[in-house]
């Protein structure tokens, strides 16, 4: 699977129960079990998930299983057969299986019978059933007389692995049996297409793992001499690219182009040398199987299966020793698939675009690209849309403050450094240059560098190659593969260009910051601010009012293609309205305009397409332009007796009464957003705008009813907000029934490792148990963590389960024990620890929603509904802690890039405390 990428595999003897469902990345898998349940026969089907195979449903006591699917553009039946030898072959139920399937069909069997039809020596009665079956039913058989089995007790070789198809599919395929039988004892069976799809090979990265960086260096030391007397910009940032592409071709090596290949991080020389050795014997084996070559197989095939466990734990022991406790468990994931040689989800293989079914990658890009650009064009737009963004672009604006001259003063050395420093990632835009060779750069030419980028800036105007992307294009969970609308673009922008966008956004973002330009309710993308923050404000807000009897009812909106489809003219008056000028603004406007994208799958890449509107996914500058558009929300809601809260473009609204009254400021503010969005070129999905209403009255007098563009907006019971699942009675039940089910497929990696012989390691596993179950759990417990204890009980199983399984604890030993023994908190006591933890956060930020009602609230009596700031002050008092005053978080007045930098003298760390004398 691992080398082929095949798009179905047929298997036989899978010797599965249903207590037993193994799953494959990528593959949907299809079981017919044996009829008594137990480890032995069996049959399955795996089938690439972009093909959408649909099981077929078989009336038949044989064990097989059988799926429909289109395999580039034709539809098959394909069936997996298993005859098991000890049993009879009946007929009469082959023959009804064959009346069953629908044409084409190909039959993938373990007949456990001999005919020289299949290649064998002579033919047993099994074979002459076979033979008259295929007589009668006009298959025909694509074996060539290779052999398909070797007997491990005695080594002879046959041929019992049988496939057959309806006349003509024998025309469309390619049959051929593998030399390495990867340790089992039948022989691989590849059946191809004769009409391959176009070859679609990876494009080259730069493995800087293994990059000679003194030697890249050395290469660079004086190179850019005399850059900064280029009188074109444009063509100082091209020499500056190839003078640093030279320099990384010399030193850096790059990956190869071969198709379909798939690496894993254990992989070595002296791997690869054992492996073809195997396999030499393996052939040996099949053509001369004598004692003495058999047990040489034997000895070593064990010997690469040593070495490879070994490398296996190597590799992930090295992983682990960098997972820290804010490791996310994606991450871990990832390299957890990748040791076990599981590919990562790759470019999609076929399309249906505007010309229909296509597996040509050039295709493919072009369908891709289409559908992206259709996303942030005019097309969407009535000529009133136009007329107003028009009108928008002509306005003029007396500014609300004036612009510090520091703001659009060059960026300094430090500015670069930082930059640098935070800049993140491996992947590499159009001018192939990757942040690791920028952060490499020796001094000199730094300041090389930090001159081009002042040059761009203060003549605002950006190089060309700065503004293309290419664009990977990501499958969205649970679509379709076949639609081009499925997929999120992942833009890859120059990492150079990218350096000068982040040394811009913070610039930008401490002007906004310092003057409270954002709106205090926007929680996104801001720093010492999170979800968590909207998260307990809404959960306190609707516990307060349910408590005093109110009625709260609240909407969450969804903005269709908010990035995409934003007018860029809005940044720029609401950057001018608020004394954003000179420099700095010339060069995001600069930033916004004739930006292009080509959609890259694999090698093969679209033409180059404009993005009309929006911000460009991918940029760091788009972040703070994004959180200036939206803060029109906060404006256009200011004059409505609603509360809002926002994370980047997540909104959402409520109000509260004790009469039911405050839904007709709901829809009031409903109306407010509608005149917003059209004003401003915003779009609200009806369909996806939810509503829900709290309260605790029953029966419930005071039932909403809402409507947006004069559509009704759903009201539920349960409403999903930044990841929680609030109900109408705040309980979280639901919430916490959807984690613990999460949380229970998250542990079964968990014990997936503890069998390992290169996970299974005390350490290791607490690392990964606590990254990628207690990761989940934390996120959130700012609003479900206030659910009744006997709901939250229901998280203790996976929680423990997984810390129970990383220390290797029996199951009888009591929970205590094990979190003793792990030196790990209980599940309880972890949460309480978060909770903690936040307010203090909330104590010391003035500017925080929730501060006053965290400082000034006293200690209470349990209420009906427990708020997020009762329970800290429960927690605190129970855990008596000491209410101390927290040292208030302050934030710079000044420009931070003009302050002074401190001289700090660390020469003592470089002195290891083992091997220093302390006096």
């Amino acid at each position: 699977c691992k080398d082929f990428n095949p798009s179905i595999i047929a298997l036989q003897e899978t010797h599965l129960t249903s207590r037993n469902s193994p799953s494959l990345r990528g593959y949907d898998i299809f079981y017919n079990n044996h009829p008594s349940n137990t480890a032995k026969g069996g049959t399955a089907i795996l089938a690439k998930a972009s093909l959408a195979a649909k099981k077929f449903p078989i009336d038949s006591p044989l064990q097989c299983t059988a799926v429909v699917t289109s395999i580039l553009g034709r539809k098959i039946t394909i069936c997996s057969l298993y005859l098991n030898p000890a049993e009879d072959i009946l007929p009469a139920e082959m023959n009804r299986l064959m009346r069953q399937l629908p044409a084409p069909i190909l039959l993938l069997a373990d007949m456990n019978a001999k005919s020289g039809l299949w290649g064998s020596e002579g033919a047993n009665s099994r074979g002459r059933t076979i033979e008259r079956f295929i007589e009668d039913h006009g298959l025909n058989v694509l074996n060539d007389g290779r052999l398909t089995y070797t007997s491990p007790g005695h080594g002879s070789s046959s041929c019992i692995d049988v496939s057959l198809c309806t006349p003509g599919l024998e025309l469309l395929y390619n049959w051929d049996v593998l030399d390495d039988s990867y340790s089992s004892d039948h022989y691989p069976i590849v059946i191809s297409s004769i009409f391959q799809p176009a070859v679609n090979r990876p494009r080259q990265r730069w493995i800087e793992d293994r990059a000679d960086w003194s030697s890249f260096q050395r290469g660079l030391d004086g190179s850019l001499e005399g850059i900064e007397f280029l009188e074109d910009t444009e063509e100082a940032v091209r020499v500056f690219g190839e003078v640093i592409i030279s320099a990384a071709k010399a030193n850096i090596p790059r990956s190869t182009r071969a198709p379909l290949k798939k690496m894993v991080p254990w992989w070595s020389k002296s791997l690869a040398k054992l492996v073809s050795e195997k396999k030499k014997l393996g052939r040996k084996v099949r053509s001369k199987p004598t004692p003495a070559i058999l047990d040489a197989y034997r000895i070593k095939r064990s010997e690469v299966k040593r070495a490879v466990a070994e490398a296996k734990q190597k590799a992930w022991r090295d992983y682990v020793a960098d997972i820290r406790p804010d490791t996310p468990s994606k991450d871990v994931w990832n390299k957890i698939s990748r040791i076990n040689g599981n590919p990562r989800s790759g470019a999609p293989k076929e399309i249906i675009g505007e010309d229909g079914f296509s597996s040509d990658p050039k295709v493919i890009a072009r369908a891709l690209a289409l559908a992206f650009r259709r996303n942030s064009d005019d097309s969407h737009l009535s000529p009133e849309d136009l007329s107003k963004r028009e009108a928008l672009a002509s306005l003029s604006f007396a500014p609300e403050l004036q612009t510090q001259a520091s703001l659009n003063s060059k960026f300094s050395f430090r500015e670069l450094e930082k930059a640098l420093h935070s800049a993140k990632g491996k992947s590499c835009g159009p001018d192939d240059i990757s942040y690791n060779m920028l952060k490499k750069l020796p001094i000199p030419e730094k300041k090389k560098l930090l001159f081009l980028f002042n040059r761009v800036f203060l003549e605002g105007r950006l190089p060309k190659e700065w503004k293309n992307a290419i664009v990977v294009p990501i499958l969205k969970p649970g679509k379709s593969p076949l639609d081009p609308s499925s997929y999120r673009p992942i833009s890859l922008l120059s990492c150079v260009g990218k350096v000068l966008e982040k040394m811009v956004a913070d610039r930008l973002m401490w002007w906004l910051e310092r003057y409270k330009l954002l709106p205090s309710n926007q929680s996104g993308f801001r720093k010492n601010k999170s979800t968590s923050d909207n998260l307990a404000y809404l959960q306190h807000f609707v516990a307060d009012a349910v408590n005093r009897g109110d009625h709260v009812y609240c909407v969450s909106f969804d903005i269709e293609k908010a990035y995409e489809r934003l007018w860029r003219v809005i940044i720029l008056n609401q950057l001018k309205m608020w004394g954003i000028s000179g420099e700095i603004l010339l060069y995001i406007s600069n930033f916004l305009s004739d930006r292009e994208f080509m959609v890259a799958v694999g090698s093969a890449v679209s033409e180059p397409l404009t993005q009309v509107n929006g911000v460009p996914t991918g940029s760091v500058l788009s972040v703070p332009l994004f959180l200036v558009a939206m803060s029109g929300v906060s404006h256009s809601l200011s004059f409505c007796k609603v509360e809002h809260l926002l994370y980047a473009d997540d909104l959402v609204i409520f109000a509260s009464s004790r009469d039911g009254s405050s839904k007709i400021e709901v829809q009031r503010a409903i109306r407010c957003l509608e005149r917003w969005s059209k004003d401003f070129g915003f779009n609200f999905s009806a369909q996806k705008t939810k509503a829900i209403h709290f309260c605790r009255h029953q029966p419930c007098l005071a039932p909403p009813s809402f409507t947006i563009y004069n559509s009704p907006i759903a009201v539920e019971e349960t409403i999903k907000i930044l990841g929680i699942i609030f109900d109408n009675k705040l309980s979280f039940k639901q919430h916490v029934t959807d984690l613990k089910t999460k949380c229970a497929k998250r542990v079964q990696i968990i014990k997936t490792l503890a069998n390992t012989s290169w996970g299974a390691d005390r350490s290791q596993l607490l690392k990964v148990s606590l990254a990628v179950v207690g990761g989940k759990y934390d996120y959130g417990v700012q609003a479900y963590g206030t659910a009744s204890v006997s709901t939250l009980n229901k998280l203790n199983g996976p929680y423990n389960a997984a810390i129970r399984l990383s220390i290797g604890a029996f199951k009888s030993s009591p929970i205590e024990s094990v979190f003793a023994e792990a030196n790990l908190p209980s599940l309880e006591e972890r949460r309480n620890l978060q909770i903690v933890r936040w307010a203090n956060k909330v104590r010391a930020d003035s500017s925080h929603l929730l501060h006053k009602v965290v400082i000034g609230r006293k200690l209470a009596k349990s209420r009906r509904i427990t708020s997020i700031v009762d329970h800290y002050l429960h927690r605190t008092h129970e855990y008596k802690v000491p209410q101390m005053t927290v040292l208030r978080r302050a934030f710079p007045n000044n420009p931070p890039w003009n302050f002074n930098e401190s001289s700090v003298d660390t020469s003592l760390s470089f002195y290891k405390k083992r091997d220093t004398n302390p006096f």
